[in-house]
């Protein structure tokens, strides 16, 4: 009885703890990357400067500087820059279109045009084609930045007055 009592024990080890006997076991690495705190920082506002009423054809503000219509003496591109890890691949994020919003409750549509740059130089900056953008972030400074325009359409039957918006642009790390 003693005997068949120690090998039925030593079966019911055998299949029990059999399956550990083949157990296999692996590691994989463990990695992060701590970035710096991503800014953005307005530089400057979209100002299409004074426009008379009777303005013929579009108004377009180019956001590299050069080659816009029907826009007043002071008209400038809004600025953004952008500033955060060297090198770094970043998602922008930004409204299409803006309601200005006018005098007795007059508005306009501002459908907006951006281009941007490692560098400060707008005048090489390159068009944006479309929200989301994904941009890289100089290598040696971590900056970007970011120049917004756009057109306001015609403002024939426009009535007279000063028209606001705001503009929303938002990044992220890729």
């Amino acid at each position: 009885m003693k005997k068949l009592f120690i090998i039925l024990i030593s079966m019911a080890m055998f299949v029990f703890f059999s399956p550990f006997a083949n157990a296999q076991s692996s590691t994989c690495a463990a990695n992060a990357t701590v970035v710096p705190t991503m800014t953005i920082s307005k530089l400057a506002d979209v100002n299409f400067g004074q426009i008379l009423s009777t303005t013929s054809g579009a108004v377009d503000l180019k956001p590299t500087g050069t080659g816009s219509t029907n826009v007043g003496t002071s008209a400038a591109a809004g600025e953004f820059q952008i500033t955060g890890g060297l090198g770094a691949s970043v998602s922008v994020t930004y409204d299409a279109s803006v309601t200005l919003n006018g005098p007795s409750s007059n508005t306009m549509t501002l459908n907006t045009e951006l281009a941007g740059l490692s560098t400060s130089t707008q005048g090489s900056a390159t068009a944006f084609t479309g929200s989301p953008e994904t941009i890289t972030l100089d290598g040696t400074s971590g900056d970007y930045y970011i120049w917004v325009g756009g057109s306001l359409g015609s403002l024939s039957s426009q009535a007279t007055g000063t028209y606001t918006g705001t503009f929303n642009i938002s990044v992220a790390y890729n």
